[in-house]
């Protein structure tokens, strides 16, 4: 019996268990995981532009893409942990 258990248990922490389940966790935990994953690759991609505007003259532009990195960054943060412990 205790062997069942400890199958379960492993069974019921596998991350691809995990989001197959989604389906059923609900909207908003579904829009959390989207969340994360849209700020966080919004973010890198500010972060890209940002590196790549060093070069230029324009340090408007740079702080800009830095500013818009930072805050999509700490949206995405908030996303995954509601997604993760909420």
């Amino acid at each position: 019996m205790s062997n069942l258990k400890d199958a379960q248990e492993k069974l019921s922490s596998d991350p691809l268990l995990q989001a197959s389940e989604l389906k059923q966790a609900g909207i908003i935990k579904q829009a959390a995981l989207v969340g994360a994953m849209l700020f966080t690759f919004r973010s890198v991609g500010d972060l890209g532009s940002m590196v790549s505007s060093i070069s230029s003259p324009s340090d408007e532009l740079f702080a800009s893409h830095g500013y818009a990195a930072a805050v999509q960054g700490v949206i995405a943060l908030i996303c995954a942990v509601y997604f993760k412990f909420l």
